[in-house]
């Protein structure tokens, strides 16, 4: 470490925080609760048909707007960091010598980019409402379920190559079948909105931004010949990749329910600390001299003197000066 900097411990002893399996727990739960609140709340208010919207068309409208938007972008936070703690897990583990091959360790800084932008989109489908900026909604929602998608099919590999130090085999079957139902549906997703027609689908995006789902009658929501079941095979495979994300990052609390952090320890420049501001602070340089500090300032400019008087009030401030230093 440098001999510069400090280290500020603001208790002697180490700390630890435990529990990280609340992290992808909190990220399960985040999106449970965030769609289905949504959605009756959307339900009740006659903002969308019960039968069947897409997940964000039940967060399009206020008030469940604001819900949706807050509690997505508290999940995305959550998610980043389980993210995150997940990729160091792997990262210690290649340390250690248990994954040899190179690319593993790149398959895992994939893995994080992945997951980390895939947050960014979720947290775009919360703040740009398909209702008021339809082009970042379908942005956020590409990065979300894509990357979404393509981070289940990352950790397989990483789960089978981690067994049986951090996980089990019954794990790695169970993520290798999430991953295979969530590309499946979301292939179907796409297939089938492409092919819902275009007119029922500029009628429910005018219903959907007048915040009325009675501007479709009831007799015509359900009838086939409408593009009815194309549209509800894309919404309800949407619902499903969403629910089995969630599911596959709860199975991370296996591997993060023996994890422990240690806090962080703030750095400083050790000059900044000079100011004996703070408590507990352990110096790794003792700070300079005060004279040293003042030597480098530059002299002051002195005119010459001549006078008994002047000469004896030069030499009373240079003796003042001496004895503060």
């Amino acid at each position: 470490m440098a001999h510069n900097v400090a280290n500020i411990n603001s208790c002697h002893k180490m700390r630890l925080w435990k529990h990280l399996y609340l992290l992808p727990l909190s990220v399960f739960l985040g999106f449970i609760v965030t769609f289905f609140t949504t959605y009756t709340i959307a339900v009740q208010l006659d903002h969308v048909k019960p039968d069947f919207p897409y997940i964000s068309d039940g967060g399009a409208c206020p008030p469940e707007s604001c819900i949706f938007g807050q509690m997505l972008n508290m999940t995305a936070v959550l998610l980043g960091l389980t993210v995150y703690v997940r990729y160091s897990l792997v990262e210690d583990y290649y340390s250690c010598g248990h994954m040899r091959a190179r690319w593993e360790r790149w398959l895992n800084v994939a893995g994080a980019v992945c997951g980390m932008s895939g947050a960014v989109g979720i947290s775009i489908v919360g703040n740009f409402q398909v209702t008021n900026a339809l082009g970042m909604h379908l942005l956020g929602a590409m990065l979300a379920f894509f990357l979404g998608v393509f981070y289940c099919w990352i950790q397989v590999p990483i789960t089978y190559r981690t067994r049986p130090d951090m996980t089990r085999p019954w794990l790695t079957w169970v993520r290798l079948l999430i991953a295979v139902l969530c590309s499946v549906l979301f292939i179907s997703g796409w297939v089938c909105a492409a092919a819902t027609p275009a007119e029922f689908s500029h009628r429910l995006t005018n219903s959907i931004k007048a915040c009325n789902a009675s501007e479709i009658p009831d007799s015509e929501w359900g009838m086939p010949s409408h593009g009815w079941e194309y549209h509800v095979c894309s919404t309800a495979s949407e619902w499903a990749v969403g629910l089995l994300f969630s599911v596959f990052l709860l199975t991370f609390v296996y591997e993060f329910r023996l994890v422990t952090v240690e806090k962080p320890k703030l750095l400083r420049v050790a000059s900044v600390l000079h100011q004996r501001r703070w408590v507990g602070i352990e110096c790794l340089e003792p700070p300079p001299p005060l004279l040293a500090r003042r030597s480098r300032r530059a002299p002051p400019t002195v005119a010459p003197v001549s006078t008994g008087a002047h000469r004896h009030a030069y030499s009373t401030v240079n003796q003042a000066e001496g004895g503060v230093s």
